[in-house]
């Protein structure tokens, strides 16, 4: 596996992209005239005709190197480097790393942009203060978990993957939603990161083989993510999941400098996350579309709402 050093994260290297948008990504890299440096580099998906983000994929880009960051007019040149280049596409949804702070330019450039929320912990070199800022209820379920469940990490890929995606069915068959992945999509992005040395799978199992819940972390050096994430209804008393979430952060801590929880902008999910003492740490989503398109954004919310859709 090749990776390359201009990336936030590793939802941004070209192996992960190949797995997630096959033949449909491309990538813009802006040199410095006299040195040749890479300056920064944005790798987008597109299908020809509109720009989107693929799935199971938080964010992308920009990778701006450390003396693009220092300066607001170094970023605002980057940005119109590279976007000026997309001219041609009229319908973009791009959703921007969280190391991209400045967004002005994009409003100069013509594209709206709304703030989304993840959680993070910025900062995992002391494990145990990590863990002294969780909430007393979280410390207090992941004692609870750790006497009625163990956590087993040595599992056979298939069998991981084929849990993972029996449990996802399960939590969405409760909200009386269809799982929007593909059990084969599933499969490939697991096996590939863990084959990879970039996928951490673990699960928690009581004394009789149930699998109570389980969780796939993807990682690199930069970001450990809380890719994917599921239990089953049946044993949702016994808490494994904050358990699952503890020996994640444990092992970001080993290898990773942050601990991305992916969201939530669900009320429920966020509290969820926020017990753990993480930080709520804005991202953007820049957008340029057709004036039909932007109404139909704005009364989606609505719709959703009136039929009970979690958003």
């Amino acid at each position: 596996m090749k990776e390359i050093p201009y990336v936030n994260s590793v939802l941004e290297q070209p192996w992960w992209l190949d797995l997630v948008a096959p033949d449909r990504w491309e990538e813009i890299i802006i040199n410095d005239e006299k040195t040749g440096e890479v300056m920064a580099r944005f790798a987008y998906v597109s299908d020809g005709k509109k720009i989107y983000m693929p799935d199971k994929t938080q964010n992308l880009g920009i990778w701006m190197s450390e003396k693009v960051l220092k300066d607001y007019k170094s970023q605002k040149d980057i940005i119109n480097q590279i976007f000026m280049r997309l001219e041609h596409y009229r319908n973009i949804r791009h959703v921007l790393n969280p190391q991209n702070e400045y967004v002005l330019p994009f409003r100069w450039l013509g594209y709206h942009y709304e703030t989304n929320f993840t959680y993070r912990i910025e900062n995992l070199s002391d494990i145990e203060k990590v863990k002294s800022n969780f909430s007393k209820s979280t410390k207090r379920n992941i004692n609870y978990a750790a006497k009625r469940v163990n956590v087993i990490a040595d599992v056979k890929i298939d069998k991981a993957i084929e849990t993972m995606y029996e449990l996802l069915i399960k939590t969405y068959d409760l909200q009386k939603r269809k799982y929007p992945i593909s059990q084969k999509f599933t499969e490939r992005y697991m096996q590939e990161a863990i084959e990879n040395e970039r996928g951490k799978y673990f699960e928690a199992r009581d004394e009789d083989g149930n699998v109570h819940s389980c969780a796939f972390y993807l990682f690199d050096a930069n970001v450990c993510y809380y890719l994917t994430g599921a239990r089953d209804p049946a044993y949702s008393s016994s808490q494994s999941q904050e358990l699952l979430l503890w020996e994640g952060i444990q092992f970001a801590a080993k290898h990773s400098k942050v601990f991305d929880f992916e969201g939530s902008m669900v009320e429920g999910i966020e509290g969820f996350f926020r017990q753990f003492g993480a930080k709520c740490v804005p991202y953007y989503v820049i957008t340029k579309q057709p004036l039909l398109s932007d109404i139909k954004d704005v009364v989606k919310p609505t719709i959703k709402k009136i039929i009970g859709y979690k958003i």
